[in-house]
Order: structure tokens, then sequence, then C-alpha cells
């Protein structure tokens, strides 16, 4: 069994693992700060009065991905899968093998981004991030995330054709409307919203006036998906997103090509689908910038 980290101890008997702050550095978690969702709480209101819900779907909300769970080296190799995870709002308990304390997990905060005066590099960097999708899955990106329904293809083309006409209350009904539909732990309909919010909430970007329609959009959210996914949706809508995501956002606006490479496929392994829904979210919101962005110069220039 490997040695724990620093900030971690075994109790006699080896029963449980104790995991301290360096569980969000490991994993690269986003925490929420306080009065919003953190893991008890998500763990209560997914299983209800027992606080209790399965091992993935409580790492999910930490934020803790496939390939960082094997860097906690796995003395974990007690836990599996589907072993029940009990909660409070300092602790996740996995089954009767590991106690995940939450009470010196320091909180991570975006960064505030900036849309580019000039968006060249950007529009580079949206044609690489296409040829590396298509490279990656065999087709282009925008089938990736929807090829298993139609509906969803539909409905984000139509919400981004609003947000580019400025049309606010059709861009609202389209994005509701993708609320919890597709497959996945976090459906595909809410891997899009969550990338293209975190669009919407760079600063000076075309689009940056409708970074208030993200709370409308979310409205009434735990009646339309999973807790998992609304706890994300939510910090998504305040513009709180996992660090892997700030970081590709930058890299588009600003990055040379080993850069965005690189922030992509941090991106992209999120999940099963996820990582690739939640790039299609960010390319489609960055589209709708650039043509918004033609759309006032046409104006200005007529």
């Amino acid at each position: 069994m490997p040695h724990p980290p620093p900030g971690h101890r075994t109790p006699e008997g080896g029963g449980h693992v104790i995991l301290h702050q360096q569980v969000g550095e490991a994993a690269g978690t986003v925490f929420p700060g306080e009065g919003d969702h953190d893991g008890g709480t998500e763990a209560r209101r997914q299983g209800g009065k027992e606080g209790s819900m399965r091992v993935r779907p409580a790492l999910a909300v930490l934020g803790v991905t496939a390939d960082k769970i094997s860097t906690l080296r796995l003395w974990m190799a007690r836990v599996h899968p589907d072993d029940r995870v009990t909660g409070s709002a300092c602790r996740l308990d996995v089954a009767n093998h590991a106690v995940i304390a939450l009470d010196h997990v320091i909180a991570w905060h975006p960064r505030r981004l900036s849309y580019p005066r000039d968006a060249s590099r950007l529009e580079q960097n949206l044609a690489l991030a296409r040829r590396h999708a298509t490279a990656a899955f065999g087709h282009p990106l925008e089938c990736t995330a929807w090829s298993a329904s139609a509906r969803l293809q539909r409905l984000s083309t139509q919400l981004c054709e609003a947000l580019s006409n400025r049309d606010r209350e059709a861009a609202r009904l389209h994005g509701r409307a993708l609320l919890g539909l597709g497959p996945g732990l976090t459906p595909s309909g809410d891997d899009f919203l969550l990338g293209l919010f975190a669009v919407l909430h760079i600063d000076q970007s075309p689009c940056a006036r409708f970074r208030g329609l993200c709370t409308d959009i979310v409205e009434d959210l735990e009646h339309r998906t999973n807790a998992i996914s609304a706890a994300a949706l939510t910090a998504a809508a305040q513009g709180r997103v996992r660090e892997t995501i700030d970081t590709l956002l930058s890299a588009l606006m600003t990055g040379d090509e080993a850069t965005v490479r690189r922030a992509l496929d941090r991106v992209l392994r999120i999940g099963s689908t996820s990582g690739r829904d939640i790039v299609s979210g960010i390319v489609a919101g960055f589209d709708a910038n650039l043509q918004a962005t033609e759309s006032r110069s046409v104006r200005v220039d007529g």
C-alpha cells in the first residue's frame, strides 16, 4: 500500500482514510464558497433524509475526474464506484472505507477574464479546437455532443442564434428547454449550457450583456435536472466553473497552439461525454460573440 501524502493520516486498523486539503489540490477541485452548494449539501439532496449517494456522483460534486482519482494512489483501493456515500457540510463518508474531510479545503475562485480587442487569435484557436476534436472523435465537434438527439442540436443552434440576434426571450426559452436533456450523469444539454455560461461571463464580450440570462435559465432548476448537474449549473450561472474550463477559455482567447491543445485535452477528459458537451457550449458561445461583433460592424458601417 503506498504511503499517504503529507496532510493525510490512516487510523489504526486501516479502516478509514482521512483526506484533507490535498484532495482539492490533487483533484483540481472547484469548491464553492459560503452559502453555495457543497459536497455535503448535494449528498443530502441526492440521497434524501439519510444524506446518501454513490461514490461516482459524490466525487463528481467535488470535481474529481477518473484520471485524478488515480492520483490519490488508492489506498482507497477498498473504495468502489457503487459504495454508499453519506455526507454533511464538512465531510463525506465513503461506506466504511474512507472519510473525505472538507473543513480544511481552500475555495478556488475563477479569474475575471476579458474578451480580446483583436479576436483574430480567438478565431484561429476556435478553428484549431474544431480540428482537434475531429481528430479525437472522428467527426466534427458539433456532432459529438448531439449525435443522439436532433432536438438537442436544434435547441442549441436556436439558442446561439437568439444570442447573436440579441433576442433575450427566445434565448431564455431555448436555454430552459435544454435543461436535463440528453444522456450522462450530467445531461448533455446541461453540459452545453455550462460551457456557454462560462463564455457569457467573460468581461467586455459582445454577449456579456446576456450574463443575467444565465440565472433566468436556471430558475427552478431542481425540478428540471439532477442535484449534481443543478449544483454545477447554479455555480456556472454565477460565473464559477472548474479550473480546467477557466484555463481553456483563456487559452482560446490568447494562447498558442500547444497551450490550446493541452487545455482542450484536459476538458475533453471530463466524464464520458461531459467534456465534449462543455467544449461544444464554449465554442458555440464564442461563435455567438463573433457573430454579434460582425452584426454590430455591419450596422455601424451601414
